[in-house]
């Protein structure tokens, strides 16, 4: 980050989720139109079964590639905690949003070298962030032991009512409205691929800007803080090398 503001350079973390017409147009409406009032919580997974691939050769399980649930897998809930809380509007302070607080743990893998494993990545992770000004929560899971449960993917609820995402946090595919006293309505959330976010990039650069609106570096920072603290707390540390990458 430091290089690229140095030189004026282009930089963003590719986030597709965040460009989905759809996922704008919903994140309008619980900032701007308060569909839901006061957001009180979000709870969030993405886990994928892959204990059929649990020999050690697959890159979610090379900590040399960065593997394990949190940083291929856990993104996705942490970025639907960032679309809702960290963004909104009342979570600021002189105009500077406010980090969440972090509590973590995690189950680590266990292996032996002469059956390939090549050192230790996380397999489940629990994380709850608390947003003291907005009084609310984001309880958000990953693993790579078992599947999310259709219908569970993301849960937004406020003092007016729910939105539920079934499936999945990184691309889904409609949200359930459900306000208090109604009937639910379920919205589609159509086409959504990586050209979004291209089209975004493009914009950006023809406009001589460095970053993109949908996902600015200093949310994309303030994400990697929670990464990091998350890892600490569950005694996971990446090779030096890894380790050794600055911003």
């Amino acid at each position: 980050m430091s290089i690229a503001n140095h030189k004026n350079l282009f930089l963003m973390e590719a986030v597709w989720t965040r460009f989905f017409p759809g996922v704008l147009e919903l994140k309008r409406l619980l900032h701007s139109e308060r569909i839901l009032g006061k957001i009180h919580r979000v709870i969030s997974d993405f886990s994928l079964n892959l204990t059929h691939i649990r020999n050690f050769q697959h890159r979610l399980y090379d900590p040399t590639l960065g593997g394990g649930a949190l940083l291929d897998l856990g993104l996705y809930p942490i970025t639907w905690a960032f679309m809702t809380l960290f963004d909104d509007p009342d979570n600021q302070v002189n105009g500077q949003k406010i980090a969440p607080i972090v509590h973590a743990s995690m189950i680590l893998s266990q292996g032996k070298p002469e059956d390939g494993w090549k050192g230790t990545v996380d397999e489940s992770t629990s994380i709850t962030l608390t947003f003291e000004k907005l009084h609310a929560t984001a309880v958000l899971t990953t693993s790579l032991l078992c599947h999310t449960t259709y219908g569970r993917s993301v849960l937004i609820q406020g003092n007016k009512g729910d939105i539920i995402i079934p499936s999945s946090a990184p691309r889904p595919g409609s949200y359930i409205l459900q306000l208090k006293g109604q009937e639910p309505t379920t919205v589609e959330i159509p086409n959504g691929g990586l050209h979004w976010q291209a089209d975004a990039c493009e914009r950006a650069i023809r406009s001589d800007k460095t970053s993109t609106v949908e996902c600015p570096m200093e949310d994309t920072l303030a994400v990697m803080t929670v990464m990091d603290a998350v890892r600490k707390q569950g005694g996971l540390a990446f090779p030096a090398d890894l380790e050794a990458v600055r911003t």
